[in-house]
């Protein structure tokens, strides 16, 4: 798949019958984020083969045999060779990548002696004798190989099952068996169960979808060999892959000491809920004559007001994909309509229509505001670029300290709605943000926060079922 995308001969993937951009597609696979003081910088390589990683000790695999892609026989050999091959408690090097990027670049930026880093790091060679690279000349060769690998595979320990375990499991982990500087890792755990883990400086949105339909394709045609079938290593010791090492000294592993308790604290402190609510789907909407989508966000903005008091900033992100090299923009849920609709939903002294026609207003008011940013139209991404290249020697605009402009650059609460076929969670470093996602279907919806806040996830899936089937959707 890696060649269909470098050569351009992938059919494009379409939304609403509108074809989306491919530029993006030749950055899914040999990339990784290289850190930088106050700037990162992307690398794409060219390697032909990725990196296993298991108990976070870290091993080449080839995925070319000359002219051919490998085998599965042969990918299974190598997975069996390494899963037998590890048996102490491993490394935790991996758990750097998890530190904060100007940390994590002044740690481990000299090692790499890649030009581009260097300059966005604004620091000399001289200023970065204490790095990696000192401690032992192979740590050069061991950034490199991993940020020119195709992409990482994690063979964890662990068997999840529920999706909350998976979810969990799979962006979390002990945080040592990872790489998180690479553009794609595939989690495997010992029962099989499987995810993907994302750098999201070029993959989001809808770039994903055709690996995400690949791979499930696979899996759902995948049928085991009968026992009398089953491929066999003839005997022969299986040849365990080469073996990448990181050299550290005291100081870095106390380091990787406090990471491993901070990754810890923060996986501990994250609750995923997938809570299936059977109440509210589709039918249930348009069979009152309601859009389906903005009603669904009405419904949970009303949802966050009675749990809040008040209505939060809340941002929902929209793909431009239809442009060339667009990414995506944010549009704001949170609008005079909707302010309108949710005051009056619980005011009974207000006729059922009016309160109706307020919540048919607040749907389409939603629904425009989400078409006018598809179309190109918003205004977030622009006021950020601008403030981002102002000059830094000029007056600051005061457009950028207005009261309402520093309260839209809350980030706290995002939603998403997400693709069919894919259980997938955002996670944010700020103990109080929450992450909403959720899928719709004909007779449920599936809703997905991630926060700290158990009594939010416990709470807010009944309190949007309370208000979609509230008196305000009679006809």
């Amino acid at each position: 798949m890696n060649a269909i995308f470098e050569e351009g001969t992938l059919e494009p993937t379409y939304m609403l019958g509108i074809p989306v951009c491919t530029a993006f597609n030749k950055w899914l696979f040999n990339t990784a984020r290289l850190p930088g003081i106050g700037k990162d910088v992307t690398k794409k390589g060219s390697g032909d083969y990725c990196v296993v990683l298991r108990r976070g000790r870290a091993f080449i695999v080839p995925l070319q045999e000359g002219d051919q892609v490998v085998s599965l026989n042969a990918v299974k050999d190598t997975m069996n060779a390494i899963l037998d091959h590890v048996q102490d408690e491993g490394t935790s090097v991996g758990i750097l990548t998890s530190d904060s990027r100007d940390s994590w670049a002044k740690v481990g930026i000299f090692c790499r002696l890649h030009p581009l880093v260097l300059t966005a790091s604004g620091l000399t060679r001289e200023q970065l004798r204490d790095s990696l690279l000192l401690i032992g000349p192979q740590n050069g060769d061991y950034f490199n190989t991993i940020e020119s690998a195709a992409f990482i595979i994690c063979l964890d320990e662990g068997s999840p099952e529920a999706p909350e375990e998976r979810a969990k499991h799979c962006r979390f982990g002990n945080g040592s068996n990872r790489w998180h500087d690479k553009g794609v890792q595939f989690i495997v755990a010992a029962n099989g169960n499987s995810g993907v883990i994302f750098e999201h400086s070029y993959i989001d949105g809808t770039l994903p979808i055709p690996l995400h339909s690949r791979i499930a394709d696979a899996i759902d045609g995948y049928r085991p060999a009968k026992a009398n079938d089953i491929h066999k290593s003839n005997g022969h010791v299986l040849k365990v892959p080469q073996e990448l090492r990181l050299a550290t000294n005291a100081e870095a592993d106390e380091h990787i000491g406090v990471l491993k308790e901070r990754w810890a604290a923060f996986s501990d402190a994250r609750d995923f809920i997938f809570q299936q609510v059977p109440e509210l789907g589709a039918k249930l909407i348009t069979g009152h004559n309601l859009p389906l989508k903005g009603t669904f966000d009405a419904t949970m903005q009303l949802a966050m007001h009675f749990y809040y008091g008040t209505l939060p900033v809340n941002w929902q992100p929209v793909a431009l994909t239809q442009f060339h090299e667009g990414r995506h923009d944010l549009v704001q849920l949170n609008s005079p309509a909707v302010k309108a609709f949710c005051e009056a939903a619980t005011n009974e002294s207000m006729a059922v229509s009016d309160r109706r026609a307020l919540m048919l207003n607040a749907a389409l008011d939603l629904n425009a505001r989400v078409r006018e940013v598809k179309e190109g139209h918003g205004l977030y991404r622009m006021f950020h670029v601008m403030e981002k290249q102002y000059p830094a020697d000029a007056p600051r605009a005061a457009l950028y300290d207005h009261p309402l402009q520093c309260r839209l650059d809350n980030f706290t609460i995002i939603s998403y709605i997400n693709h069919d076929s894919v259980e997938s969670v955002l996670i944010s470093m700020d103990p109080n943000a929450l992450r909403l996602k959720y899928s719709i279907g004909q007779d449920e919806y599936v809703f997905s926060p991630i926060t700290d806040a158990a009594e939010y996830v416990l709470t807010l899936p009944f309190l949007v079922v309370s208000s979609a089937q509230s008196a305000v959707m009679a006809r």
